[in-house]
């Protein structure tokens, strides 16, 4: 495991957003407060991922057989990776709510 002041960053920044959305459930906002909860999580469980199991370093010779890094990632790489896309789009969602939510309330 490797340790830098970039992912302890990351996991720092990740780790107050994750706060910041279970204070809008306690504040009342309880739909836009869950939908940005389970889009950090998606995204800090990728973080979590590289930092403590990291990537294979046979990957690199696998990508040069295969002519495909995609190929060459394992499973749990994978999933870890779309879990985190699809948190990105929890997030757009959380924020599209927000926006119409704002709108209603004019």
């Amino acid at each position: 495991m490797n340790f830098d002041i970039h992912s302890t960053l990351h996991l720092l920044a990740l780790a107050a957003c994750v706060y910041a959305s279970i204070y809008l459930i306690y504040k009342g906002q309880k739909q836009v407060g869950i939908i940005f909860l389970a889009g950090f999580i998606l995204i800090l469980q990728l973080r979590l991922y590289l930092q403590f199991i990291g990537i294979d370093p046979s990957q690199g010779e696998c990508w040069a057989d295969q002519g495909s890094y995609y190929q060459c990632q394992p499973l749990m790489e994978k999933l870890s990776y779309h879990a985190s896309h699809l948190g990105y789009f929890l997030l757009a969602l959380g924020l599209l709510t927000l926006g119409l939510k704002d709108k209603t309330n004019d």
